[in-house]
């Protein structure tokens, strides 16, 4: 059978289009969770020392307990993320490996069958990364909910 170049080229467009949404899925949410993370430790840190310090100022007796409040939720949310570690690592790992195809996809060159070889290549790195992301997140989920088996 033979397929024509622009059929070949339209699902090559596709699967760069939805691994650079990957990409840029898996970056946003490894600045958010960084960001997240950051600013959840400069909350606990100003609250905490603001405790004392609204103690020692005379602030109205309804501060502390706030600042006590928000001490507590961000120490919460702090917990939930480091429980969730294992997943923000594969996601950060699958951001890399497919950053790193992509940066060995776009220095290869040459003729169309070394292109398309190297397609290919491009193609096999992409998905081990992903089944390797996927095994990783099966893991973490029987990991995060005690479950053993393969659920089938």
């Amino acid at each position: 059978m033979i397929v024509s170049s622009d059929v070949v080229e339209n699902g090559r467009s596709r699967y760069e289009r939805e691994i650079a949404r990957r990409r840029r899925r898996s970056t946003w949410e490894v600045g958010l969770r960084t960001f997240t993370m950051q600013v959840t430790w400069i909350v606990v840190l100003a609250a905490g020392a603001a405790v004392p310090l609204a103690a020692a100022v005379g602030w109205p007796g309804w501060v502390a307990p706030v600042l006590g409040f928000v001490i507590v939720v961000a120490t919460g949310i702090e917990k939930i993320f480091g429980r969730t570690t294992d997943a923000a690592v594969a996601v950060d790992a699958l951001r890399r490996r497919l950053d790193r195809e992509r940066r060995k996809r776009d220095a290869r060159s040459g003729s169309d069958e070394a292109e398309a070889d190297g397609f290919d290549a491009y193609v096999r790195g992409c998905e081990r990364a992903i089944a390797d992301f996927d095994a990783s997140m099966l893991a973490y989920t029987k990991k995060a909910t005690g479950r053993e088996d393969d659920g089938d």
